[in-house]
């Protein structure tokens, strides 16, 4: 089974997706992430199996959090 991550603008975000998650029972994991800027800062992501994606989109959606999908 596949696995996809989201990223998201702060570790706060990351937290509060993983709590919305496990609510719902969906397991994942909290990643750092290299920032895509120039300024090699980093970013913070969610990684989850593949078959959860349109459940996860959904959550974030309902919740008004922004987000980006990561091609691993």
């Amino acid at each position: 089974m596949g696995k996809n991550t989201i990223r998201l603008g702060s570790v706060t975000y990351a937290i509060k997706v993983r709590k919305l998650l496990a609510k719902e029972l969906i397991k994942c994991d909290l990643i750092k992430m290299k920032d895509p800027k120039e300024n090699g800062g980093c970013s913070y992501g969610i990684s989850f199996r593949s078959d959860k994606l349109l459940d996860v989109i959904a959550l974030l959606k309902q919740n008004g959090i922004s987000y980006s999908l990561v091609n691993d």
